[in-house]
């Protein structure tokens, strides 16, 4: 996971750039997430992106692996990086998805990823308001109260 580059971008106008869940990399199994998940201090990746945001003046908004505390399970992570490189914005997915199909395969997130716990409220960003959600929370009404 080396430290993104936005040499060469673009970016003039723009204000936000938003990426997508699980930027930061997508493991074979579970015990590879838990042997790349790092810190946000101490991932090469975020610190990168965090520079970059200064540099371009752009807001970022990214999906990530965070290490839980007891270090058995992933968190999944959206943070929100401002134009000064600063973390203003955490969410940790709630709705985890798994999914079991007949004569198919078998998809358990909760096995690797701890739940999250908390709604965040909708918070004000240079191109308006933003909710946070990842992936398969959209289909639960409740973040978007």
């Amino acid at each position: 996971m080396s430290a993104p580059s936005f040499e060469g971008c673009q970016c003039g106008s723009k204000k936000v750039l938003f990426l997508p869940e699980a930027t930061d990399y997508i493991a074979s199994s579970p015990a590879e997430t838990l042997a790349l998940v790092r810190s946000t201090e101490d991932s090469e990746f975020v610190q990168g992106l965090q520079q970059e945001a200064r540099l371009a003046k752009l807001s970022i908004n990214v999906g990530i692996h965070e290490p839980t505390n007891n270090g058995e399970k992933v968190k999944n992570t959206l943070i929100w990086i401002d134009d000064k490189g600063n973390i203003v914005q955490r969410y940790q997915k709630m709705h985890l998805f798994d999914v079991e199909i007949k004569d198919g395969p078998t998809l358990q997130e909760s096995k690797s990823v701890e739940k999250g716990m908390d709604i965040l409220p909708p918070f004000d960003t240079p191109v308006g308001r933003v909710g946070l959600a990842i992936c398969f929370d959209v289909c639960f009404l409740t973040a978007a109260a």
